[in-house]
């Protein structure tokens, strides 16, 4: 898994490169991630802006969307997915 900021996420989904997200509930906390799907299997998280290999957590769903479209993606629907133990 690799951390990214937001400026570099914008270029890679410029390039064609990123394919998807997905919003991750934080473990044992309050809040949710943002994990970019990559092709070839790469993947990529949003990382703080102090610290490089932390990942960033957003307080609500909206604001996990909100970043996800300041990338560049287009939000038109979502879905939700449980994935089984």
């Amino acid at each position: 898994m690799s951390f990214i900021q937001i400026h570099e996420a914008k270029t890679l989904f410029e390039s064609g490169f990123l394919s998807g997200f997905y919003m991750v509930k934080a473990v044992g906390e309050d809040g949710w991630h943002l994990r970019l799907k990559g092709f070839k299997s790469k993947d990529f998280d949003i990382c703080t802006f102090r610290i490089r290999n932390h990942r960033r957590k957003f307080s609500t769903l909206d604001s996990v969307l909100k970043a996800a479209e300041e990338v560049g993606f287009e939000v038109n629907a979502l879905e939700l997915v449980t994935f089984s133990k």
